[in-house]
């Protein structure tokens, strides 16, 4: 899949004389972004968000081979342990050992406690009931995908007002997040903005 570059949206380009991104230093400045920088995408415009994720996966832990093996898969422990070992998301490609990660279970609750997740979710098309996207049998078999690749798909139908019925499918999900083994995914909302509108305009112009 080609898409054009981030760079080509004009809102984009107006900002980028007057916000700089963190990878830029202010002795530095106007100098121009790194066109491959993690944080900005090369826009030169600071994501506070995204900013976040890369701080959370820098200093995140790294489980042991025994933290994994005692690792039953909670709630998700059908669908875990019906995983062949070679598994991968097929969204993100991590392994299951990857997906593991250390964090703050039930942080809502007075008895919140860190330990090691790992969910997984059976990521199913909701477009099928809709004849504009593919037919009624929607555009992708159901399959199992790693929970960050889960809300990263209900992520970016939130942030960009998507119809709730569209889902983006594990391939789709692959080229707009950037996964790191123990980590949070970052989301890039551009590319997968113009993944929807290609499809959408497809569908549209299909006879």
């Amino acid at each position: 899949m080609t898409l054009p570059p981030a760079d080509t949206f004009p809102a984009l380009q107006a900002l980028r004389a007057s916000s700089l991104c963190r990878c830029v230093p202010p002795q530095e400045r106007p100098r121009t972004p790194k066109p491959g920088c993690i944080l900005c995408r090369g826009t030169g415009l600071r994501d506070r968000d995204r900013e976040k994720v890369v701080d959370h996966n820098r200093d995140r832990r790294i489980p042991t081979p025994d933290d994994f093996a005692a690792f039953d898969g909670q709630h998700c422990r059908l669908i875990f342990q019906g995983l062949p070992p070679d598994w991968r998301c097929p969204g993100c490609a991590r392994t299951t050992f990857e997906i593991l990660r250390w964090t703050l279970r039930f942080p809502h609750r007075p008895d919140a406690f860190y330990g090691w997740v790992g969910g997984y979710h059976k990521h199913h098309d909701h477009s099928g009931d809709h004849l504009q996207f593919n037919g009624p049998y929607g555009r992708f078999p159901a399959t199992v995908v790693c929970e960050q690749c889960n809300s990263a798909d209900s992520a970016a139908k939130r942030k960009l007002k998507l119809p709730a019925w569209f889902s983006f499918s594990p391939a789709e999900i692959r080229a707009f997040v950037s996964a790191t083994p123990h980590g949070k995914h970052l989301i890039d909302y551009v590319i997968a903005q113009q993944i929807y509108t290609r499809l959408h305009s497809t569908a549209m112009s299909a006879p």
